[in-house]
């Protein structure tokens, strides 16, 4: 992350760390992530270190604080290269501590607390001339605590002869003679108290310890240079090339260094041929007579125990790949010792001689791997080395594919706690890997045990069901029922491994829709917590699950999809999950109609041309479309005075008001149904998503198309095109997406006037209307609804009476 972002995304990811590095450090921690704040610090200030502006800059500074806080070497050495970058720019270094005490004159009670913090920000660095910029400061000053403190810095740099160039206590006074209070302050600060003389002893203390510390270092390196014949010879001692790998290593706290080539130079004071013969020595170590065997190394692993020779066989491997050698050219027995040291000792980076066994020797390292494993399961680990990389890295496949089985017949069945996560890593590497029969056969003889615990046995139900979902089903059931904490130790099986199509994918239909009912019907929708991170807790986690299976079935096309997701949305102990549900099931019934499309084959095409029957739901949105076209046609021209059956009459046949909506909704039925093919089914009220039923339902062929019928007067005219007919019931697979929008046009007077659209006039007439209602339709949904507007007003001949009814009445 911190190598592929730009140079801008790195200065937004330090001010963000800035303003919540107190909540997102713990995180980092958990993920071992420690060192990624100083990393980005460091990554800052070389690209924008000597251009931002010094305010910025004394903000980002502690970002790499809390990774050296933690003592751990990656982090200290980000934090030696944080102050070789500012060592290498005294001048920021200075401004950043003015800032810092500019910072603390804005609150005078509380200055020397501040002030005192500013220390850290320089990481133990100090321009060389300090002292003497500090003198300047404290006499160019106009408040008298600034002044003091900075007179402070000024005298410390003097006592303790770090950042004194060019000043010296005779300095000090000569320049501070000709101002009485900065005089007053001098004497005042070198008078001392008994804080002081506190402060003062224990600087004495640490120097003579200081001095004793490297008077030991130099007499050590007299004790190797006495040994430096064995060390060419690869005769040293165990304990010597112990110390010498931690070295090597970068392990040792005062040792600096970013190669290990640097740190054995220092670890030597500048001692050249020491250092040569200590890296002969490492180099070496791969091929001594006193090695190990693999059983030994394993069982100082289960004591606890390391061998001394396991670090410095691991540098002597190191060694090999940075002087470009092969680790094939071992013979077996080192390359078991080495995987040994590796898996017991070493850690789990992956050195490029270890991808070269995994590669190439992958029965050798499963067969060391099982060995070391077992060891330490046996002994109560609670982290085994080497078992994560077989669940989630795959140049480990061939390893987990032998590996993985082996271990698991070993695992304990009464295990800690702690060790369930090993046996998550290898349930998942033995699913992703293994032969599936011979894991079958082991789940089933580890479930006939007893003695079992909840935990444990929860996991390996699990890994079952992923593994045979339609067999093991009603056993998942008959585990999990009534029982909450089985329920969420099976779901926390399928969350530990974060990549869930591994999961997903294999479940199929019926295992997904069994997920669902097992843990939604105990854990309902959760929302996670926005702001800052808090720990996740197992109903956060079970709820997250559900509602990822029940996405995915929303995403397949399939027909038993849409089965499945049908009878979830109707049982009752999933009703906390029921509009989710809902929502996946009309989304997927859109994928199933897109999916399931097909083109009609050429005699269906010819046979539809020349009047045939409609070969896909389009045809039959096309031919209800023409025949509504028809009977629009025939109301206003023909001779039987089509539009009368819209209306209400009183005395003489004259009309007097429309019908309800369900009425003129028969009526048009009675004109279409004659029109259409002997086997079409027109219908009211279709029953379509949701429960909601469309006007009109025409169908034929095992395709249906919705007609939703609204007057021109009806208050939800401009919206229903889209809220209903498209969000309702087009979403139905039958219909292909197609449906129709049909408006009763009963005139302008009166309480039949069409409601104002959205912008622009009201519509005067059926041809306005309709050129209205299409224009708020995409260029895709234009190709798949169709507006239809049937004039049904009565003539000029045949004038409405006006009665009592309320002008805003609209049908039901």
């Amino acid at each position: 992350l911190v190598e592929r972002c730009s140079d801008s995304h790195v200065a937004e990811h330090l001010d963000a760390l800035v303003a919540r590095l107190e909540a997102v450090y713990p995180m980092l921690q958990g993920h071992a992530l420690r060192r990624l704040p100083a990393d980005f610090l460091l990554r800052g200030l070389e690209v924008h270190g000597e251009r931002i502006e010094i305010q910025r800059l004394y903000d980002w500074l502690p970002v790499g604080l809390e990774s050296e806080k933690h003592g751990h070497s990656e982090a200290r050495d980000a934090a030696r290269r944080i102050r070789s970058w500012l060592e290498r720019h005294p001048e920021i270094q200075k401004s950043v501590f003015a800032e810092g005490v500019n910072r603390a004159q804005s609150d005078p009670d509380r200055f020397r607390i501040l002030a005192s913090r500013i220390w850290r920000r320089l990481y133990g660095s100090r321009p060389a001339d300090f002292g003497l910029w500090c003198l300047h400061r404290a006499m160019a000053a106009v408040d008298r605590q600034s002044a003091r403190f900075y007179l402070a810095c000024s005298l410390a740099a003097v006592s303790e002869r770090k950042g004194d160039d060019g000043l010296s206590m005779d300095v000090l006074i000569e320049r501070t003679r000709d101002d009485p209070a900065l005089a007053e302050m001098l004497a005042e600060l070198r008078r001392p108290d008994d804080a002081d003389r506190t402060v003062q002893e224990l600087n004495r203390r640490a120097r003579q310890l200081r001095r004793e510390v490297e008077g030991r270092h130099v007499e050590w390196i007299g004790h190797v240079r006495d040994h430096e014949e064995a060390l060419r010879a690869n005769r040293g001692s165990p304990p010597l090339l112990h110390q010498l790998a931690m070295a090597y290593f970068g392990l040792l706290a005062d040792i600096e260094g970013e190669d290990p080539l640097t740190r054995l130079a220092s670890l030597f004071i500048g001692d050249h041929g020491l250092a040569e013969a200590a890296l002969i020595a490492l180099r070496g170590a791969i091929s001594r007579n006193d090695l190990p065997e693999v059983d030994e190394i394993v069982g100082l692993h289960e004591k606890s125990r390391e061998h001394l020779l396991g670090l410095a066989f691991g540098a002597g491997l190191a060694e090999l790949d940075r002087t470009g050698g092969d680790a094939l050219s071992l013979d077996d027995r080192q390359m078991r010792i080495g995987l040994a040291f590796r898996y017991c000792s070493l850690g789990h980076d992956e050195p490029a001689w270890y991808r070269r066994l995994l590669a190439v020797e992958p029965d050798l390292v499963a067969e060391v791997l099982t060995k070391c494993a077992t060891a330490g399961l046996r002994s109560g680990r609670q982290y085994v080395s080497g078992l994560r990389n077989l669940a989630g890295s795959e140049n480990h496949a061939k390893v987990a594919r032998v590996a993985s089985l082996s271990i698991l017949r070993s695992f304990p069945v009464r295990c800690a706690t702690q060790q369930l996560a090993d046996l998550n890593y290898l349930l998942w590497a033995a699913l992703r890997h293994a032969d599936s029969e011979l894991l079958r056969k082991l789940i089933d003889r580890k479930l006939a045990r007893t003695s079992m615990n909840v935990a444990q046995r929860a996991r390996w139900h699990a890994a079952g069901f992923v593994l045979s979902p339609e067999t093991r089903s009603e056993r998942v059931r008959a585990f999990t029922e009534g029982s909450e904490r089985r329920i969420r130790e099976f779901a926390g099986f399928l969350g530990d491994w974060h990549d869930a199509p591994v999961w997903i994918d294999r479940l199929g239909t019926t295992g997904l829709a069994v997920l669902v009912q097992v843990i939604g019907s105990s854990f309902g929708p959760h929302i996670w917590p926005s702001g800052r991170a808090t720990r996740v807790i197992p109903a956060m986690e079970a709820s997250d699950h559900v509602r990822r299976v029940i996405q995915r079935l929303g995403e397949s096309p399939s027909d038993d999809a849409s089965a499945a997701l049908e009878a979830l949305a109707s049982e009752e102990p999933l009703v906390q999950w029921r509009d989710e549900l809902v929502r996946a099931r009309d989304r997927q019934r859109v994928i199933h109609r897109d999916a399931s499309y097909r083109h009609a084959a050429i005699e269906q095409v010819c046979g539809t041309l020349n009047d045939g029957p409609p070969a896909n739901a389009g045809d039959l949105a096309a031919l209800v479309r023409e025949r509504l076209e028809e009977v629009a046609v025939q109301i206003r021209t023909g001779n039987d005075n089509g539009w009368r059956p819209y209306w209400n009459e009183g005395e003489h046949r004259q009309p007097v008001e429309p019908k309800y909506e369900n009425s003129c909704r028969d009526a048009l039925l009675g004109d279409l149904r004659p029109r259409l093919p002997v086997d079409a089914d027109a219908e009211p009220e279709g029953r379509y998503a949701n429960d909601k039923r469309a006007d009109i339902r025409v169908a034929f062929g095992g395709f249906h198309i919705p007609v939703e019928v609204k007057k021109n007067n009806h208050p939800d005219l401009w919206s229903a095109l889209r809220s209903q007919l498209i969000a309702r019931y087009t979403t139905h697979p039958a219909t292909g997406g197609y449906g129709i929008y049909l408006v009763l046009w009963f005139g302008e007077d009166a309480g039949r006037r069409t409601p104002l659209p959205a912008s622009g006039p009201r519509p005067d007439g059926p041809g306005a209307l309709r050129a209205r209602l299409e224009e708020d339709l995409t260029p895709d949904e234009a190709r798949r609804i169709s507006v239809c507007v049937i004039d049904v007003s009565a003539p000029a001949s045949a004038p409405v009476a006006v009665t009592d009814r309320t002008a805003s009445e609209s049908a039901p």
